[in-house]
């Protein structure tokens, strides 16, 4: 379910920062009220699809399921988003895999750490995939391309794999639709924390 969102998610990538509105999966759908009527809704299959607008021409991708319960979030840019002006945190379609490591103050020797890697099916792109220490219920994903795709997405130049997404996703939801196994170096068996605070990686758009 979390991969067919994937072409959604690439139709443009201007410098974006994620901001996740202070939500987290696991929260009541009645929590999305407090950021105003989505874009769009969409139902298939017990979930609903919601895209709320964010600062910046931003909008956070939304799925619920039938209980109203959150399983699955997104900060993305709309097509034609300007850049955010000097953003704080992760910024897609600006940083490169080396970027992102420095930011989160870990060296590339742990970010190759197996089972922590999951390649998507073209092969031109993969996962990162943390557990959220605060909330052992919900997992961080990181997306990125290889340079060759990159190019695809208007991104020239690219000094290696360049991130393009970030989500928080239920832990449950996750492995309801994914093969776990899929991990580079075998299925996880413990633990990977995200080495930062959520709000630290994914600020505000508004200060």
């Amino acid at each position: 379910m979390i991969r067919w969102l994937a072409p959604a998610l690439l139709a443009a990538l201007p410098a974006a920062a994620q901001d996740f509105r202070g939500l987290r999966p696991g929260d009541p759908a009645s929590a999305l009220g407090a950021i105003g009527e989505p874009l769009w809704q969409d139902r298939d299959d017990g979930l609903t699809m919601s895209a709320y607008p964010l600062p910046f021409e931003q909008r956070l991708d939304v799925i619920y399921d039938a209980d109203g319960t959150i399983v699955w979030l997104n900060s993305a840019a709309m097509v034609g988003a300007p850049a955010v002006p000097d953003p704080d945190g992760l910024a897609v379609g600006e940083m490169t895999l080396a970027d992102v490591e420095r930011f989160l103050g870990r060296a590339r020797a742990s970010l190759d750490t197996p089972v922590l890697r999951s390649p998507l099916a073209s092969g031109a792109a993969f996962e990162l995939i943390y557990d959220l220490t605060e909330d052992p219920d919900v997992l961080v994903l990181l997306r990125f391309v290889e340079p060759a795709e990159a190019v695809l997405l208007g991104i020239e130049d690219a000094d290696g794999p360049v991130f393009i997404a970030a989500a928080l996703v239920l832990r449950s939801f996750f492995e309801a639709s994914s093969d776990l196994r899929s991990f580079d170096g075998g299925p996880r068996t413990a633990p990977i924390p995200f080495p930062i605070s959520i709000d630290e990686a994914f600020p505000s758009l508004i200060p």
